[in-house]
Parts: C-alpha cells; sequence; structure tokens
C-alpha cells in the first residue's frame, strides 16, 4: 500500500499530465463503454471525475500492469449515486491511461477515508 504523501504525488502528475496532453487515453473496453451509460455520465464528466479524485479516493496500488511494463492505481468515487471503479496509470513516453472507469462489481476499501464518509 502507497502512503497518502505517495497518492498525491500520483495525482498530480497524473492530472498535470492531462492538463499538458490536453487528452486522457481510454482502454476501448466494452465494460468502459457501457459503464458510462450505466451510470448516466458523459465522457467529458468522466474526465471531471478523474480530475476530482483526491487521495482519499484511494484504494490500492502501484499495482504492477498484467498487460504492459509499469503500475496501475486504483482508486473508488461515488458517481450519480454508484460506486466507481477507476484504473490509472501514468506513463512518460504516452498520454495518461484510463483502464477502467465502470460500476464496481464489489465494494472498494479506501484507506485513508475517515470514518462515516462512504456514500457521497
Amino acid at each position: 500500500m502507497a502512503t497518502l504523501r505517495q497518492v498525491a504525488r500520483f495525482l498530480e502528475a497524473f492530472k498535470r499530465s492531462m492538463a499538458e496532453v490536453g487528452w486522457l487515453w481510454v482502454t476501448n473496453r466494452e465494460r468502459n463503454r457501457e459503464g458510462l451509460i450505466a451510470i448516466g455520465i458523459t465522457k467529458e464528466q468522466r474526465n471531471e471525475v478523474i480530475r476530482s479524485l483526491s487521495p482519499e479516493d484511494y484504494c490500492e496500488g502501484p499495482l504492477p500492469d498484467e498487460m504492459q511494463p509499469g503500475d496501475v492505481w486504483v482508486f473508488g468515487k461515488h458517481v450519480e449515486g454508484t460506486e466507481v471503479y477507476i484504473k490509472l496509470k501514468l506513463t512518460r513516453t504516452e498520454a495518461p491511461k484510463c483502464l477502467s472507469f465502470h460500476p464496481t462489481e464489489h465494494r472498494l476499501h479506501y484507506p485513508f477515508k475517515k470514518k462515516g464518509e462512504g456514500r457521497r
């Protein structure tokens, strides 16, 4: 598990990369496309959710990416009454990546959330 400071640094770097590159690379998976429909938000709203992530939304990571070199970080956020699973990756040579953005399959654990900060 990362420290609160490590999570804050990752998010700062990820958001800075999003702003500098001007776009977000999103894995083209049916689950991610259907997730937006199920939650009832647009791609731009998804990007706003990602830009709004805080260290308290952290769930786990860094974890080795099973498909390509590098690490992934997992976050969760309540959006339109639905808990959303968000997996992000930052690379040095490409746009920041969103590998997953869809309703969760199981309840997520938020190690840095204060008690009572459940659903929003």
